[in-house]
């Protein structure tokens, strides 16, 4: 898919090195894979017209990696959001935003920007693993119809 793709193109640009040879042991594969499959899964069922996201916070601080501790935003993460105008560092004092997750929305979002005027119908959330007491470690996805004219 799309969202491989990209997320082994920007792999491969961190580590210096072709997409034949990235190793997915930062990104988790297998959870990974049960992320992209069932969001693109998601999205397809729904037959959703557009999808919009707002302002995406990309966490702050450090993490600890294979080889070491890794600034936060990650590389890999900067990079899959490259030409992204909606993105930004912290609040989170930890990585919100994972290169599986950046490389899903890079690929799937039609329009970045603040929720259109819509009637709403379901609203989803899930958490993070992360407990902060200073921001909500949570993903809202709000589906809607656009209101009658």
């Amino acid at each position: 898919s799309r969202v491989f793709q990209r997320l082994a193109e920007a792999e491969a640009s961190v580590h210096q090195t072709s997409i034949d040879e990235v190793h997915f042991h930062e990104v988790g594969a297998l959870d990974s894979i049960a992320d992209v499959v069932a969001s693109c899964a998601g999205i397809q069922h729904l037959k959703l017209e557009a999808t919009y996201c707002s302002t995406l916070s990309l966490g702050n601080g450090n993490t600890r990696g294979a080889h070491g501790p890794i600034p936060v935003p990650v590389p890999a993460v900067l990079q899959i959001m490259k030409g992204v105008t909606a993105v930004q560092a912290g609040p989170a004092p930890f990585e919100s935003t994972t290169p599986t997750g950046a490389a899903l929305l890079a690929e799937l979002v039609d329009v970045w920007g603040p929720m259109p005027p819509m009637t709403i119908d379901t609203i989803g959330m899930g958490a993070g693993t992360k407990d902060s007491t200073e921001v909500a470690n949570v993903l809202r996805v709000v589906l809607g119809q656009p209101p009658l004219s």
